[in-house]
């Protein structure tokens, strides 16, 4: 039985001590330490603001200088203070360890045994009285239990060994004896008189058994032999064997009698260091001098905890370095003790095996690499996929709403435009990406407002005018366009009706190949303004190419889309397919080949076409998708390109019908074509070099889209006619309509510049009427509705004495053909008579006017002498020196040199800058009451204008290549327009 009343007691003094002891050890580290850095900041702000000072006084030291490191020595000396004190504490600590440490190391059994067994017995003879003696002891009121027998006092006698609680010094804990290490040696490395001093502190605390420790420490240090008179010659050699230090009593004796911790710096530190080295080098047997291992101890600082033994201090030790000093240097002493068959089968299942880890390392890492970006890419597609999902379905939803709005506006169109409506023009290109990706951000931007003439829609005095400007809106530009209206019809006319919209997320889609509609259905505060202007009015949106975005922002407007069904529209915009349909319905149109899609297969062809059509020398490649006068290759059959076709071309002439009959008779030149051309198709064929940059470019487009080849006819006086019509929805039975003809003439081949002539005067008309009007119904029939572009090559042939209308192109849209004749009727307040082919003026006509056209065919008629008028559409004009031009400047320019527009007369011209950034290409329109006039007009404003923009230098400019084009064909023109058909 065991009193357990002071157990409790004693174990929370234990625990609250502990706790005190560590929270004052932490709390002195982080005193020292922010003393450490306190002063370590001021020293160097000491040294900044003493660089300061000197800098602005060089020649003597101020006062307040001499202060301030006054105040920073003072306080760096306190800080110091601090720091003495905190080591000083430290130093406490470790000799109460050292207290701590002896007290442990004492026996259990600190008294005699004669005084246990007298107290014992004292104790036992008190307990053995009778009861009286015991009930007359007072009482205490503890509570007795048995407990387990290692909390028992270990003052009491005990048979067996006595199992210790752990404590925080458990000597087996390796920080407590690297401390005890350090401590040790710093302790036996003292001075007598510290030693002394320290001895006489303690005495009063400690016992008289406890003295003697002391006592021996005092003792050993007196009587400890010097470092110099110690003989080491007679101890042996410190071997090892199987890397395992052999016993030597001497070496042991030696180490502790000689003190300065070099035991311990041996067996603790120094030893096991050599013992790893041996086996790791696989050296069997090594002997180490006694006397350099003795002074290498010495040397080793300290306690030597933290000290690392390297081969070159191994090597300093050993007895005979030239016999055992190649083991620690090189490998060759052991694999001489190897067989060499095994030697080489170490070296190579070494090498294997790094090898193999590495390579399995490799894969691991590429493994995972790949399996990490393969699962990312799936991540992505699938994300990619499930938005693409979702905008299909709204696109779907948006298109089965746009087709009800559209039949809705192609039932009531005719009357709404009757009534007050609102026209929002959308001028976007809803061709594929890889078609927009041709053309840099900027110049995209500007082609599509190619379109501005769309402000010819103003005409109607019942619409309201809304575009949607795709270039960056400045003063400029709106001034350019006010001017222009202004001189066309009064701006009482026109006031409220014209309103120009800006994307407002064009900065944010600047650098990417969006079209409008696309930064449209992304511009909410845009769409917000369209529908303040709509404001519940009847309206419609005439777009261009149209894409599904152009169908969202329709079902967003509730607005209908003026043109025909996205999917018809995308089927005939596709070259081939529209060259299928054609070919059904069985109109003429150049020799092609349609839908190729690769190398082989567009030689192969192209070499049966030369054969078959030996006359023709240029061929087109035309993508299926794209811009007609853009997106196409050229290749023009001459002496480099194919040297021997002057021989198919006679040949041919001597079979005569037979060639093109008999297969036979051509083979040869077939294969012989077949041959030449994929050497030659991809270096001679050119294309435009503003949307492509090399063969490879246009071709992987071929491979994309696909391409029509198609012939371009040599005829002497041929001419291409664009004729523009309106078709109504077929539910309405109204007849097809033409709007207006025009001659397309191409100025130069190696530069973008085209011009259109209004009305074309090359052909009658009836001879156009069959073909386009069958074509225009079949459209008709399969559901389309809007304006319809149709491009014919015309030519008499004079074998067979008729002319010959071949259909070309056709625009699905309204096309720029049709917007500069709408301009046109604008300018002239007029309309087109498409049975007389004219467009005629509301002008009021001179009653002797009509004898003088009776007397002289030839006269040339005044603006007020017909109602008559013609006019002449030049675009890309360019010039180097416009950018400097502000538009008032410009403008006072252009009527300095006769480009002014006269209202009264319906005659005059106009030049249109295409954007506000580049500022350097233009559209000019001159309208005259007749063609000879208009030519006439034309070369001598382009010859004056690019002499007035060229005053100050010269300057690159086109304008003079069209001028003189201009003045040679006004030598050999005539109006055949009116000729009888043939």
């Amino acid at each position: 039985m065991y009193h357990n009343s002071s157990i409790p007691k004693k174990i929370l003094c234990e625990d609250l001590y502990l706790q005190y002891e560590k929270l004052i050890k932490d709390n002195i580290f982080i005193i020292q330490r922010q003393s450490f850095n306190l002063r370590n900041y001021l020293l160097r702000r000491k040294k900044e603001i003493v660089q300061i000072i000197r800098k602005q006084n060089d020649n003597e030291e101020p006062i307040e200088l001499k202060k301030l490191r006054e105040i920073y020595d003072k306080v760096q000396k306190g800080l110091i203070s601090i720091e003495e004190d905190c080591d000083k504490f430290w130093v406490e600590m470790k000799l109460d360890l050292l207290l701590e440490n002896k007290s442990r190391s004492e026996p259990l059994l600190d008294k005699l045994p004669i005084k246990i067994k007298t107290a014992y017995e004292a104790c036992k003879n008190a307990l053995l009285e009778n009861d009286e003696n015991i009930l007359s002891l007072e009482r205490c009121h503890c509570i007795w239990r048995n407990v387990s027998e290692s909390v028992i006092n270990d003052g009491k006698i005990r048979s067996e060994r006595l199992d210790l609680l752990p404590t925080k010094f458990d000597e087996t804990d390796l920080k407590f004896k690297q401390d005890l290490m350090e401590l040790r040696t710093k302790v036996f490395s003292l001075v007598n008189d510290k030693i002394d001093t320290i001895c006489q502190g303690t005495e009063n605390a400690v016992s008289s058994m406890q003295k003697s420790y002391y006592q021996i420490i005092k003792k050993y240090k007196r009587s400890s032999t010097s470092l110099d008179k110690i003989d080491l010659s007679h101890i042996q050699a410190l071997r090892y064997i199987d890397g395992e230090l052999t016993k030597n009593e001497g070496w042991s004796n030696v180490l502790d009698t000689t003190g300065k911790q070099l035991r311990s710096k041996w067996y603790l530190v120094v030893s096991p260091q050599i013992e790893k080295i041996l086996k790791n080098r696989r050296i069997y047997s090594l002997r180490l001098d006694p006397s350099k291992v003795f002074n290498f101890l010495l040397s080793i600082p300290e306690s030597g905890v933290h000290f690392k033994l390297s081969k070159k201090d191994l090597l300093v030790l050993l007895r005979d370095i030239s016999e055992e000093g190649p083991w620690i240097t090189s490998w060759k002493p052991q694999l001489k003790t190897l067989d060499k068959k095994k030697i080489a089968a170490i070296l190579i299942q070494s090498c294997w095996r790094g090898y193999w880890v590495r390579k399995q390392l490799n894969e691991s890492y590429r493994r995972y690499i790949a399996a990490s970006v393969l699962w990312y890419k799936w991540l992505f597609e699938k994300h990619k996929r499930e938005i693409y999902a979702i905008h299909l379905k709204k696109m779907l939803l948006s298109l089965d709403i746009s087709r009800v709005f559209n039949e809705k506006l192609s039932k009531e169109f005719h009357d709404l435009i009757k009534s007050p409506h609102v026209i929002i023009h959308l001028p976007s290109i809803g061709h594929s990406i890889n078609i927009r990706q041709t053309y840099s951000p900027r110049l995209f931007n500007i082609y599509q407002h190619s379109m501005i003439l769309r402000l010819s829609f103003l005409r109607n005095q019942m619409s309201e005018f809304v575009y949607i400007l795709p270039v960056e809106i400045t003063q400029d530009l709106l001034s350019m366009y006010v001017d222009i209206i202004d001189s066309i019809i009064s701006q009482e006319r026109t006031a409220n009706r014209v309103t120009f919209l800006a994307l407002s997320q064009a900065k944010t889609f600047e650098r990417t190949h969006m079209n409008v509609s696309r930064i449209l259905h992304c511009s909410e505060s845009t769409l917000t303004a369209i529908k303040k202007k709509i404001n519940e009015k009847p309206a419609y949106i005439l777009p261009w190419i149209v894409d599904e975005c152009d169908l969202r922002i329709s079902d967003y407007l509730c607005v209908p889309l003026l043109g025909p069904d996205m999917i018809l529209q995308q089927e005939l915009l596709n070259l081939s397919k529209m060259s299928e349909i054609i070919e059904n319905l069985g109109l003429p149109q150049p020799a092609h080949s349609k839908d190729i899609r690769d190398y082989t297969k567009l030689c192969a062809n192209l070499a049966e076409l030369i054969v078959l059509n030996t006359d023709v020398c240029l061929w087109l490649i035309r993508l299926n998708f794209g811009i007609h006068s853009k997106h196409y290759g050229v290749f023009l059959i001459n002496h480099i390109s194919i040297p021997f076709m002057p021989t198919i071309r006679e040949i041919r002439k001597q079979y005569g019908d037979e060639w093109i009959s008999n297969s036979h008779v051509r083979e040869e030149y077939l294969n012989a074509l077949l041959i030449h051309l994929p050497k030659v198709v991809s270096i001679v064929t050119s294309f435009n070099k503003l949307c492509y940059n090399s063969w490879k470019d246009f071709y992987n487009h071929i491979q994309k889209l696909g391409c029509l080849l198609q012939a371009v006819p040599h005829e002497k006086n041929s001419s291409t006619i664009s004729a523009t019509l309106f078709i109504p929805n077929k539910i309405t039975k109204r007849p097809i309509k033409w709007t207006g003809t025009s001659n397309k003439i191409q100025l130069d081949f190696n530069l973008p510049l085209y011009a259109f002539m209004i009305p074309q005067t090359t052909v009658n008309t009836e001879v156009l009427n069959p073909n386009i009007n069958k074509l225009a119904y079949a459209l008709q029939q399969q559901g389309y509705f809007g304006y319809l572009t149709v491009d014919c090559y015309c030519y008499f042939d004079n074998n067979k004495e008729k002319m010959v209308v071949l259909l070309l192109n056709i625009h699905p849209y309204y096309s720029h053909t049709q917007m500069y004749v709408d301009w046109m009727k604008f300018v002239i307040d007029g309309s087109y008579n498409s049975t007389t082919n004219t467009f005629n003026g509301n002008i009021v006509v001179r009653e002797y006017s009509k004898k003088k056209i009776i007397i002289s065919s030839i006269y040339d008629k005044q603006w007020d002498e017909t109602t008559e008028r013609t006019a002449l559409v030049i675009c890309e004009l360019y010039h180097v020196n416009l950018p400097s031009y502000s538009w008032p400047k410009l403008k006072i320019l252009m009527e300095d040199i006769g480009i002014v527009y006269e209202a009264r007369k319906k005659e005059g011209s106009h030049f249109f800058l295409h954007d506000s950034d580049k500022k350097n290409t233009g559209t000019m329109v001159i309208v005259t009451p007749n063609m000879e006039m208009t030519l006439s007009k034309t070369y001598n404003i382009l010859r004056k204008m690019c002499h007035a923009l060229s005053i100050k230098k010269k300057s690159e400019s086109n304008m003079l290549i069209a001028a003189n084009f201009f003045e040679k064909f006004a030598l050999n023109y005539s109006d055949q327009s009116h000729e009888p058909c043939k």
